[in-house]
């Protein structure tokens, strides 16, 4: 699960990142931001959030970010198949 919230911060908005399980790779418009558990300062206006972690399917989502905003955003990150798993093999 990864639980990313707004918090307000002087000047510019700002995100709390973290998973279950942890950590993961959190990026803002294809740049890597951190890991979580992470602070993000993102500028105001719309950014696409790419949440990556291995063994793990990529979580996307696009939010938009304003100076002094509180909001939550909720994902879950699903399992990722092997190869044996997808073909029927234990």
């Amino acid at each position: 699960m990864v639980f990313l919230s707004t918090c307000t911060w002087p000047a510019l908005p700002c995100q709390t990142a973290e998973t279950n399980p942890g950590p993961a790779s959190v990026y803002a418009d294809g740049n890597f931001v951190g890991s979580t558990p992470a602070s993000l300062k993102l500028s105001p206006g719309e950014h696409h959030l790419r949440v990556a972690m291995d063994g793990y399917k990529e979580w996307t989502q696009t939010v938009a970010a304003q100076t002094g905003a509180e909001g939550h955003i909720t994902a879950n990150l699903e399992k990722q198949k092997s190869n044996a798993q997808e073909n029927g093999s234990q």
